[in-house]
């Protein structure tokens, strides 16, 4: 299912398919994939997530945006989104 959409795993200009990965070992996001129509509107926001330390829960996204998809992805990656079912 994609983080983005929470309705299709087809990337659509509403609704891109992002994933952000994690690492497990310094719980940082390492990178970001992005595929879609709009996703280099997303390009700054994906790199500030790189690396950062900060909790991706406090960090604030407009709503509604297609921006809120990059947030959905990195909340996915900790286990914490609230519209993807929990990885196993």
């Amino acid at each position: 299912m994609s983080p983005s959409a929470g309705h299709s795993s087809k990337p659509t200009a509403e609704a891109p398919e992002v994933r952000a990965v994690r690492d497990n070992a310094t719980y940082k996001i390492v990178g970001v994939t992005m595929v879609g129509a709009i996703v280099t509107e997303m390009i700054g926001a994906a790199r500030a997530l790189i690396g950062t330390t900060e909790k991706i829960t406090e960090i604030s996204f407009p709503h509604p945006t297609v921006s809120e998809v990059l947030k959905e992805a990195a909340e996915d990656a900790f286990g914490l989104s609230l519209h993807n079912p929990p990885r196993i």
